[in-house]
């Protein structure tokens, strides 16, 4: 019996789906209320193309809602009336640069896409703010554009093709709201097209979502505020005194568990105490990671003296 379970249990582990590094979800709603979601992601282990693993599911070929769905690609061209290879529930994009040595997050990673067919507008998307509030998603931000592909500066509205309430910063808004794609004047959607049951075509919209850093400049989120100042002031945690010459105070009404990193982003000490020992330590730039509850901040520290 125990031989049968084993034999019963073991394809279960083996076909088991990998959680990704990182993962976040998306949230549409239209006119009538109808709701879909979409969850993408990050993976070291991941690529551009399909990854059945993370438990992308290829529904390309199966015929679209008749009045509203969304489904996620990865970033290949879709324009000129064609289809992307895979269309999922669920992308999982890949990274070019691994983790970031100091923040411990993904930092280089692929920019993906949505399509949304919808009738009834308006178009609402709705997500969680707070899972971009950190260093390697603090820019991160949609649109209906394809031009963030095209050139740098797309967002400065210099030429007429982007204007502020065509793109949402992820980390300081919870939703975009659109109620009229051919409203929009001057803009170069990504599209695919539908054939309907009335033998013509239904055309399915797309967005851009691109994933960048804090220090990125590439992004029209540039104003965003630093959450993780915001974040240790509500948390009432003081890190004192800075630059510092021998110790760190930390000053905290909650226990922390913290690591200290040079700038190359090696770890050199790590611990619980309140008071820092640094007195041995070359001058220069080190970072202090700090993790109270579920959130965690990182800080400059500079020894001098």
């Amino acid at each position: 019996m125990k031989v049968l379970l084993i034999l019963f249990l073991t394809p279960l582990t083996i076909l088991g789906q990998k959680t990704a590094f990182w993962e976040t979800k998306l949230y549409f709603e239209d006119g009538l209320g109808n709701k879909d979601s979409i969850t993408i992601g990050h993976d070291l282990y991941s690529n551009g193309d399909f990854n059945p693993e993370f438990g992308e599911v290829n529904i390309k070929d199966v015929p679209w809602n008749s009045e509203f769905e969304v489904r996620a690609s990865h970033n290949e061209g879709a324009n000129n009336h064609s289809s992307p290879k895979v269309l999922s529930k669920k992308i999982i994009g890949d990274t070019e640069a691994g983790l970031h040595p100091t923040y411990n997050c993904l930092f280089v990673r692929e920019p993906l896409k949505f399509f949304v067919k919808i009738k009834n507008f308006p178009l609402k998307i709705s997500w969680n703010s707070s899972d971009h509030n950190d260093f390697c998603n603090l820019k991160n931000f949609l649109t209906p554009h394809i031009l963030p592909q095209v050139f740098l500066d797309w967002y400065k509205d210099t030429t007429g093709l982007a204007s502020a309430e065509k793109y949402a910063c992820l980390a300081s808004q919870n939703e975009y709201i659109i109620d009229n794609f051919s409203k929009v004047n001057n803009d170069f959607f990504e599209f695919i097209l539908e054939p309907n049951n009335s033998g013509s075509f239904d055309t399915i919209h797309g967005f851009f979502i691109a994933f960048l850093t804090q220090s990125s400049s590439n992004s029209p989120c540039s104003g965003t505020v630093n959450v993780m100042d915001i974040v240790a002031q509500d948390l009432s945690i003081k890190f004192f005194p800075n630059p510092t010459s021998n110790f760190i105070n930390l000053e905290s009404t909650e226990s922390l568990n913290w690591k200290l990193f040079d700038f190359q982003g090696r770890l050199l000490r790590i611990g619980q105490e309140l008071i820092i020992d640094i007195q041995d330590f070359n001058n220069g730039l080190y970072f202090l990671k700090v993790k109270i509850n579920d959130i965690t901040i990182t800080k400059k520290i500079v020894k001098s003296g």
